[in-house]
């Protein structure tokens, strides 16, 4: 007698029902063959098959809007279709100068004005997205008033009646404006003009009133500094002018005929573009920047020969045991920044 081999134990204990679904077990095509109930017959497969080749191709044949292309009646002498225009302008919030290409009167591309004082050419990434404002689809098409959409003459007429009721107590909210004559026309009209930016500088501004007596963004010459000192200001990315404060880090930074270039030491409570360019990186908590700039400033202090009766609690002792920041290192950086001075 043969031995037998069964798969599964529905094989071993019923053979005939397992081998009646065995020849559909693996089928490999959904076309029925023979006289089988599963699948599809060609004829119904062929229907499907040319009901899709039939759709996708009415899909290419939707009929779009009509949009007329009309010529200028009186073509202005500065345009011609097809050719570029370049106008000079500049960022109203960092002053850096551009060159705005234009075809028919749109803006399609911002570069650098090669001959602005300040940033020469280059521009900052986000200075290059400005563009995408223009073309923003959520953009806001009209005027509106309370939420609907207006003529731009109803819109003036109720702006004009509001701003002769007001008297005098108008307020304007803008970010920065370094326009004389925007401001000239804000103060002219008698409002109060108050500017609010989402990365502000008011700590630099009021530094320097405290310190100097004007409340002016200084500008700092990193082209001419042979030492430099960052405490979680990261000027190489988005503290201050970077455009400029790059061009003039990158001055310094090439070896000179005398074989020295600036030295920069970062403090800073998370890697950031300026401490990976910095010669020394001390990590810092976000809380320990005061101790760490008056810890640095009793140093100085010391060793240019001044009093620091003011600044005795944050000697450099006190400064580690508050920051983590050692001792030696506080005063290493003030030895460093002293022998640099101009």
């Amino acid at each position: 007698m043969s031995e037998k081999f069964w798969m599964t134990l529905e094989q071993a204990e019923n053979p005939k029902e397992y081998a009646k679904t065995v020849p559909g077990e693996f089928t490999s095509s959904p076309i029925r063959i023979g006289n089988e109930s599963d699948g599809l017959d060609r004829r119904d497969f062929m229907k499907i098959m040319g009901a899709s080749a039939l759709m996708a191709s009415m899909a290419g044949c939707a009929r779009r809007p009509v949009q007329k292309i009309v010529p200028y009646v009186n073509n202005p002498e500065e345009i011609i279709p097809g050719q570029p225009n370049f106008y000079a302008s500049a960022n109203p919030a960092t002053g850096h100068g551009f060159v705005l290409r234009t075809r028919e009167g749109r803006p399609i591309k911002v570069d650098g004005n090669a001959d602005h004082p300040i940033n020469g050419g280059s521009i900052h990434p986000r200075e290059q997205a400005m563009i995408h404002d223009l073309y923003d689809p959520d953009r806001l098409r009209n005027p509106r008033i309370d939420g609907a959409d207006v003529e731009w003459a109803a819109f003036d007429e109720q702006v004009s009646k509001a701003l002769a009721s007001s008297k005098g107590s108008t307020w304007i909210l803008t970010g920065t404006v370094l326009s004389p004559t925007l401001k000239g026309a804000i103060e002219k009209n008698g409002f109060r003009h108050v500017m609010v930016d989402s990365l502000s500088m008011d700590d630099v501004l009021d530094g320097q009133a405290q310190s100097y007596g004007s409340r002016v963004m200084p500008r700092f010459r990193f082209d001419k500094a042979d030492y430099i000192v960052s405490i979680d200001a990261d000027f190489l990315d988005d503290w201050g002018s970077t455009v400029e404060y790059h061009r003039a880090f990158s001055e310094k930074r090439r070896p000179s005929d005398k074989g020295t270039m600036n030295k920069l030491v970062a403090f800073e409570s998370t890697m950031r573009l300026t401490g990976h360019n910095s010669d020394v990186r001390v990590p810092i908590h976000p809380a320990d920047q005061l101790f760490v700039a008056l810890g640095l400033a009793h140093e100085v202090a010391r060793l240019a020969g001044r009093s620091t009766e003011e600044l005795s609690a944050y000697n450099p002792a006190a400064v580690a045991q508050r920051t983590g920041v050692s001792a030696e290192t506080i005063q290493g950086i003030a030895k460093e920044l002293v022998a640099a001075r101009g």
